[in-house]
This record gives structure tokens, sequence and C-alpha cells, in this order.
């Protein structure tokens, strides 16, 4: 069971995470920083973080383009995070990904309330009851922060009893079938994001990459600081190229 000021520090910080989003964007609408956080405070940030950057994996080149509603992996790692507590983390990443999908259909209700509002300040200015129509703003911000918190403070609250119902309810092949997708899902994250990136030129680092990860075992981080040390060259190369013409026509006129 969690403690009171552990439940509400984690429902604080996704209670504000979706207006934060809208104003400041500091970042909090990250995953692996909510799965960082959430870690933190529960006193496992390892777990955390390895939850929180799987769903991060997952919604590579994922936006709400045109208003769409996308899954709330923000609430998933928070979640998946928490329920590894009383489970298996690989299980917990699988349930972290259906409640992050489920979020999607408060998400849909939290625009149906704030349209409703929209229209109710519409009103209250025709009217011209300019502070009751600000104050429909105020309570766009309440609904947006509720409808990703409420079902975090639930989970957090019966956690422990959840899990436990889970586990006895939930068949065997089912519980494999979750954390099975727990791990393919980083993948179609990927995916997404290769299909805008320009494969074609930049397939040789691709698969020097992958060969590097997948046969000699080279760590995450190293790879990556290896990755920017190929993208500085590219760049000085690339810069090279461009000012090279320039110098060689000065040239051609000062011959003439």
């Amino acid at each position: 069971m969690f403690q009171v000021w552990q439940i509400v520090l984690i429902v604080l910080y996704v209670f504000i995470q979706p207006n934060e989003t809208a104003g400041f964007k500091i970042g909090m609408d990250s995953p692996i920083l909510a799965g960082w956080f959430t870690g933190m405070v529960l006193g496992n940030p390892q777990v955390g973080l390895y939850i929180g950057g799987t769903l991060q994996l997952m919604t590579l080149g994922v936006a709400t383009y045109g208003g769409m509603s996308i899954p709330n992996t923000v609430a998933g790692a928070v979640v998946g995070t928490a329920l590894s507590v009383y489970m298996d983390t690989e299980l917990a990443l699988g349930i972290a990904i259906p409640v992050a999908t489920f979020m999607m259909q408060l998400d849909v209700l939290r625009r149906y309330i704030c349209v409703f509002l929209s229209n109710r300040a519409d009103i209250l200015i025709e009217h011209k009851e300019y502070g009751k129509a600000a104050n429909m703003n105020l309570w766009g911000f309440v609904v947006k922060g509720v409808c990703s918190a409420l079902p975090v403070f639930l989970i957090l609250v019966f956690g422990q009893a959840f899990a436990e119902t889970v586990m006895a309810a939930v068949p065997d092949w089912f519980i494999t079938a979750l954390k099975t997708s727990g791990g393919v899902m980083p993948v179609v994250g990927v995916v997404v994001l290769l299909r805008y990136l320009p494969l074609k030129r930049f397939c040789p680092y691709l698969l020097i990459g992958f060969l590097l990860t997948a046969y000699l075992n080279v760590p995450m981080l190293a790879l990556t600081l290896f990755g920017l040390a190929v993208a500085f060259i590219d760049y000085q190369m690339n810069q090279k190229s461009a000012v090279q013409p320039a110098i060689v026509m000065e040239g051609d006129e000062i011959d003439e």
C-alpha cells in the first residue's frame, strides 16, 4: 500500500502535466520523465526509467495532429511503474499499454466537456459577464487535469487489490501476451519514426548502429555518443562542401 504523500505527489504530477504541456512545456509530457519521477517517489527509479523509456520508444513519431487523441503514455508510465511494486516488471509494462490506450477515451470526453465550456463562455461574453467567462477557462484546466489524474488516483489507492485481481483472474497465456506486447510496441514506435527519416541516405549509419548493438553488445550510452560523433562529422563535411564552391568562384574572379 502506498503512503499518502506518495499518492499526492504522483497524482499532482499527472494533474499538472496536461495543462503544462499547453503552456510552459518543460517536458512533463515525456513518459520517461513521468516514469522516473514515479520511480523516485516510490523508491525504484531504475524500473521507472525502464517502463517510461519503453513507452517513450513506443510514441516516437506520434503527435496529436489536428487535435487527434493519442494514448496517454504519461499516465501509462505512472501506472506501470506503480504496479511494478506488486507484480513482474514486464507484466506491469504490458498493463501500462492498455491503460495508456484507455486514457484516449477520457481525452475524448474531456474535449466534449471543454467544447461545452467554450460555448458557455461565448454566451457569457454576449451578456457581458466577462468574469464568469474567464472562469470557464479555469474550469477547462480543472477538467483536463481531472481526466488524467482520476484514473491514476484510483489505481494508486487500490493498486494492490487491482494487481491481485489481475493476477488471479487473468490466465497465464494472456499474461504472456501482455509481456510480449510490451516488448513489441517499442519496435512499432521506431518503425514509425524511420518512415519520417531520410533512411536511404543514412542507411549505412543505421546498419552500423544495428551491428554494434546486436552483435557487439555495445551499451546504449556508448552507442548514443558514437552516433553524436558521426552526426557532428557529417555536419562538418556538409558545411565544408557548401563553402568550397564559393571559394573556387572567388579564386576564378581573381585570376581573370
